[in-house]
């Protein structure tokens, strides 16, 4: 995908840890993951790669955090490579969490592998706050969620963010927000994710949004609200220990969701299809398990 750093970052990490065997005396995980989010160590600031903020959180060594502090603080990047294709292409799309085919790989060559804050960017902006969820790319605009600014935000470390939960709509050329809209109320921060954890999803004409509060919505790619669900309302109280941080999938015109829980919970697990078009449910099929402990909580996308 020529709009995503995704691929390059990739490329770059492979050459600096080309062996998948964690180090335990140096605390270097090969793969660090929250929520079966799965992210290369170049992905975690060590490579100062410019989606680093929008996909991982920082990293748990004072050394680490402190070079996030004072190279960007809460500051989350949106930046993209000079190897953009020409939008509206279907190769320079990257419509979901993990791409097109959702295996996180690219078909796009000769991408960038080195840039810094002044080489190969071609714009940054700064969001309200952190983010877990991924950006998603089509056509000229760009999506990503995030929490709205704290009003008391702290000033030698990331803000966890405001209490409403946002979708801002980003030009791919320049970065200049087109639209936001406020899909929901009561952020909360785990470890290493928030409530703004799940990524859109998009077929181009529609762009869809799950919160970890359980709230389901559908837009025009304008910003205009097509239809809003609240899976807790109607399904049950999220049972997750760490968040719910699942993101949708869309599939032959259905938006599948997974809620699998039950550590502090008695409703059910489930997977449900909404007609993507209209919000209407197409069938809801629970996933009933006798895991104990931890097993019951599952953090994964359809």
């Amino acid at each position: 995908m020529e709009s995503s750093v995704i691929l390059a970052s990739l490329k770059a990490a492979d050459r600096r840890y080309p062996n998948s065997v964690a180090d335990p005396s140096t605390n270097d995980r090969p793969f660090v993951h929250s929520d079966r989010r799965f992210a290369h160590p170049a992905l975690l600031g060590r490579l100062r790669q410019p989606f680093v903020y929008l996909a991982t959180w920082p990293p748990e060594s004072t050394a680490a955090k402190n070079e996030l502090r004072s190279d960007f603080m809460r500051i989350i990047l949106a930046c993209f490579v000079l190897a953009l294709a020409a939008p509206g292409s279907a190769s320079s799309n990257w419509p979901q969490w993990r791409g097109p085919e959702q295996t996180g790989v690219s078909p796009a060559t000769d991408m960038p592998s080195e840039w810094s804050a002044e080489v190969g960017v071609v714009w940054k902006v700064e969001l309200p706050a952190w983010s877990g969820g991924t950006p998603i790319v089509w056509g000229d605009r760009v999506f990503i969620t995030s929490p709205s600014k704290a009003k008391d935000e702290p000033v030698d470390e990331r803000s966890p963010g405001g209490d409403k939960l946002l979708l801002l709509c980003l030009a791919r050329a320049d970065g200049k927000e087109l639209w936001r809209s406020v899909l929901d109320v009561g952020n909360r921060t785990w470890r290493k994710h928030n409530n703004t954890s799940p990524s859109p999803v998009t077929d181009g004409r529609h762009v869809w949004v799950v919160t970890g509060t359980g709230i389901v919505t559908a837009f025009t790619m304008t910003g205009k609200q097509i239809w809003k669900r609240d899976l807790q309302a109607k399904y049950g109280q999220f049972g997750l220990v760490f968040g719910y941080a699942s993101s949708p999938t869309l599939h032959d015109g259905k938006l599948i969701v997974e809620v699998l829980h039950g550590m502090n919970t008695d409703a059910p697990s489930y997977v449900v299809a909404f007609e993507a078009a209209t919000g209407t449910v197409m069938w809801r099929v629970e996933r009933p398990s006798d895991a104990r402990n931890e097993s019951p909580d599952a953090h994964t996308t359809p």
